[in-house]
């Protein structure tokens, strides 16, 4: 009896079915099977049962499957129940974290910004008063100096600001 033994490379190979019809050995490896006694051949087939049933999955969820769930169950009371906890919990949690690390920001942003203001005010206000009396040179160094250094600061905070909001899309 022929089967079609397909691996994983994609390519066919034609392979020969044993007698019971369960196993397919590919060909490559058919004569050293048919060498084998028949007690070692019972064996080869029973590994390959076991190695043929193993199941592949992948998840990117925090929770397993709703059948993993019941094996939990069965493993240890209750198991399901506290892994739904403990997710819970872990969500929390993280929305804590969150919640005070966004805090934190607006509060360093918000603090930042006033004594940027408190700085701009006394620079701008010492270069009029140089400027009142007759320093020009300086008062317009003093000023400009301030607005221009301000202005960069403000440009570069948005342009990472902007950078940030990009990297996590």
């Amino acid at each position: 009896m022929e089967g079609e033994q397909i691996p994983a490379n994609g390519n066919s190979k034609k392979a020969k079915a044993l007698e019971d019809g369960d196993i397919i050995i590919p060909e490559p490896i058919r004569p050293i099977f048919d060498k084998l006694p028949p007690e070692d051949r019972k064996t080869v087939m029973m590994f390959m049962r076991a190695e043929m049933s193993i199941k592949h999955s992948f998840r990117k969820a925090p929770l397993p499957d709703p059948e993993e769930l019941a094996l939990y169950n069965n493993a240890a009371p209750d198991g399901a129940n506290r892994i739904m906890i403990m997710v819970e919990k872990q969500s929390a949690h993280r929305i804590q974290i969150e919640d005070h690390a966004i805090r934190e920001q607006l509060r360093q942003s918000s603090g930042g910004q006033t004594k940027a203001l408190i700085i701009a005010l006394v620079c701008l206000t010492f270069s009029f008063l140089l400027a009142w009396h007759g320093n020009n040179a300086i008062a317009g160094l003093l000023g400009g100096s301030t607005i221009l250094g301000l202005t960069t600061i403000f440009i570069t905070g948005r342009n990472a600001q902007k950078k940030d909001l990009r990297n996590k899309k």
